[in-house]
């Protein structure tokens, strides 16, 4: 009678203990949610962006420094280093950022969700012969458009969502309030336009 209490009590410690086991995906998940997403931004207008739309579920660096040139910034070991670490990558693209493929490529991390924010976006087109010979036909400077600037924000969102499903509505809470404030100002922009025609 005793040895079949004892082995009834186990049979129940172990199957609380497997029990337990099953849950652990539920735990990883909440633990996940309270870490925030590494991101790495190519220079300060991809990570003004980012910490828009990720608030405070993400921990922002940026390579280029304020202050230099994109075209002209070089990669530094310390910049693989960063990337190898990282969870996302933003940058904008259309030349912008020339060293952009071959440093994903070195980074050697599989993990890596990059995102090019101008995905989508239309080029404006350079006609004066300085910028045509500086930047090439295509002006990278999208994000000074607030109709690009909208897409660009919204590339970044979904790689957000992607890296970190947990958290999606509130990226999308802040997408949706930010897309409002884009639509307003590009009209506000466009009447104050008209008015001065």
């Amino acid at each position: 009678m005793i040895k079949k209490l004892i082995l009834l009590v186990v049979g129940i410690m172990m199957a609380a203990l497997f029990a337990g086991c099953g849950n652990d995906t539920p735990n990883a998940q909440k633990e996940q949610a309270g870490k925030k997403i590494q991101v790495v931004t190519s220079f300060n207008a991809m990570a003004e962006f980012t910490k828009a739309i990720g608030g405070d579920k993400v921990e922002v660096s940026t390579i280029i420094p304020d202050g230099v040139e994109p075209h002209d910034f070089e990669l530094k070991p310390e910049n693989m280093k960063q990337l190898a670490t990282a969870q996302v990558f933003v940058y904008n693209g259309f030349g912008m950022e020339p060293w952009a493929k071959q440093a994903i490529e070195a980074a050697k991390n599989d993990k890596l969700v990059s995102v090019v924010a101008t995905e989508g976006v239309e080029a404006i087109k350079n006609t004066d012969p300085e910028e045509i010979k500086e930047h090439g036909a295509e002006d990278p400077h999208a994000w000074l458009s607030l109709k690009n600037a909208k897409i660009e924000v919204k590339n970044i969102k979904d790689a957000l969502v992607k890296v970190d499903p947990a958290n999606k509505d509130y990226y999308e809470k802040k997408w949706h309030k930010d897309k409002k404030k884009y639509t307003f100002l590009e009209k506000k922009r466009k009447k104050s336009a008209k008015n001065l025609a």
